[in-house]
């Protein structure tokens, strides 16, 4: 029940509703389509929304969709159905508003969590694969947005069912770290790990899914997965995310002089890094080096960051003083 809602919620969030006790003029359709019940339906919800009684304002909106063909009014039915917690009505509104909207990526990407919701998964996949051929999004994001939304839904072998399906029709190596992000999310690391290698195989220099295979490895032994990091940092030295990947575990291991070591290599590159230059001061106090850590201090510092510099400034004075 608990998922159910987080889906409901997730969707909710994802589809940007604004508030029913706002009514946007916007999404109004034009005064040329306002017919005498659909103005009387969207008063009724608007109005049922001011008195927080959300279910009767989704019924007035869902009846209003279907009094117009502008799409902006079955998106908003979608919005306060979900908004209820009423299954049923957000699946026709928002089947309403995909058949109002074929080119909408949105609506598609809606309908097809609705649908997968209740249990349609040859309906959610129609959806996922309009929502995919139509999304302007880079296609890392388009199937990260769908494992995404998926990872939310209660029952989590139907959520890997569906994307091993859309893996299945699209092998791209960004389909596979979607579906590998998503196993991992659901505590399948096996699977997560045979997305990884797929998704490295098609594409060896793929940042992101050697982050995925370190994260995976470094929950079944960590010195595996900073054997692994470390040669993903050696052959991609130039890749921020990897070296902090590689520092944080190094961290994780007590390893606090390979670690800054790391730091300091990144901000070679990145010297105005603060999160990069608050680790290496934070490890240079852990090896008692009080100068090299006053250093990495004063710069953050500079950057505006007083309140943690201040503070651990403040410490290394106290501790000189001793």
């Amino acid at each position: 029940m608990k998922k159910t809602c987080l889906l409901l919620t997730s969707l909710w969030v994802f589809l940007s509703c604004t508030p029913i006790h706002q009514p946007s003029l916007s999404a109004a359709p034009s005064s040329e389509g306002l017919t005498q019940d659909l103005l009387f339906h969207l008063l009724a919800g608007e109005m049922a929304g001011l008195q927080g009684d959300f279910m009767e304002a989704a019924k007035h909106y869902l009846k209003a969709a279907y009094l117009t063909r502008d799409p902006r009014i079955a998106q908003r039915a979608t919005q306060i159905a979900l908004f209820a917690g009423d299954r049923e009505m957000a699946l026709k509104a928002a089947r309403r508003w995909a058949a109002l909207a074929p080119e909408d990526p949105q609506a598609h990407q809606a309908l097809a969590l609705i649908e997968l919701e209740q249990g349609h998964l040859k309906a959610a996949l129609q959806g996922i694969e309009k929502y995919l051929s139509l999304s302007p999004l880079p296609p890392l994001k388009r199937f990260m947005s769908i494992a995404a939304l998926l990872s939310k839904t209660p029952n989590r072998q139907r959520a890997l069912q569906v994307m091993e399906e859309v893996v299945r029709r699209h092998p791209s190596p960004e389909a596979y770290l979607a579906y590998g992000s998503l196993a991992l999310e659901l505590g399948r690391r096996e699977e997560a790990m045979k997305a990884a290698d797929k998704a490295l195989a098609l594409h060896p220099d793929m940042l992101q899914a050697l982050l995925l295979k370190a994260q995976v490895l470094s929950l079944e032994d960590k010195k595996k997965a900073i054997a692994f990091l470390q040669k993903a940092v050696r052959e991609h030295p130039h890749a921020k995310e990897l070296r902090q990947a590689y520092a944080r575990l190094l961290i994780d291991a007590g390893a606090w002089e390979k670690a800054l070591d790391q730091f300091e290599k990144l901000l070679e590159e990145h010297p105005d890094d603060a999160d990069a230059l608050l680790a290496a001061g934070l490890i240079a106090l852990q090896l008692e080096r009080l100068d090299q850590a006053e250093g990495f201090f004063l710069r953050l510092l500079k950057l505006g960051k007083s309140a943690a510099a201040a503070y651990f400034l403040g410490q290394i004075a106290e501790n000189k003083k001793q």
